[in-house]
């Protein structure tokens, strides 16, 4: 099939892979991962100096975000269990 034929081929279902990984595994990788970026945004000042002093913000919110995801997910799922 030429590049020509793909743009007036019909629309086709694409169906995603399902992934055998569960939502609250993923949440807690990425809290466990900014805790690291923030460790070593206090052992390495360097990191945040100069111009890149609003670095040691970035975990900061990336933590704050990743609790509001974990207590969401926490939250739907206590709802799917008990209805």
């Amino acid at each position: 099939m030429g590049l020509e034929e793909e743009k007036h081929a019909p629309d086709r279902l694409i169906i995603p892979m399902i992934l055998p990984l569960r939502s609250i595994v993923i949440v807690r990788v990425g809290l466990v991962l900014w805790i690291i970026a923030q460790t070593l945004m206090w052992t390495m000042p360097s990191l945040s100096a100069g111009d890149r002093s609003w670095w040691r913000w970035v975990p900061i919110a990336g933590l704050t975000i990743g609790a509001l995801g974990y207590l969401y997910v926490v939250r739907t799922r206590e709802h799917e269990t008990h209805p």
